[in-house]
């Protein structure tokens, strides 16, 4: 479902140009889109709603955090987890 509630926004400018808009959305999802175009570029399914996702300065990793004390650093072309980020206690 495309019409997701938007929980936040990022804007990215990675090294190989052309700013992308990456949303975190209420339906566990991360949508990356071309910011000129407005075209999908990927989505990623997460297990919770998706609160809020940021890209690492070089872009490789995404940081999604979301309606669960677990956080995830995952590869920013494929949202395939490469870490669990514990430690935090409340999501709300």
């Amino acid at each position: 479902d495309d019409n997701a509630i938007t929980n936040a926004i990022h804007i990215q400018n990675p090294p190989s140009g052309g700013l992308r808009v990456i949303t975190s959305n209420n339906d566990c999802m991360v949508r990356v889109f071309d910011l000129q175009s407005f075209t999908p570029l990927n989505r990623f399914y997460f297990p919770w709603a998706v609160n809020h996702a940021t890209t690492s300065p070089d872009s490789k990793l995404l940081c999604v955090v979301g309606d669960d004390t677990t956080g995830f650093l995952a590869d920013a072309q494929t949202g395939k987890a490469v870490a669990h980020l514990k430690g935090h206690i409340d999501y709300s």
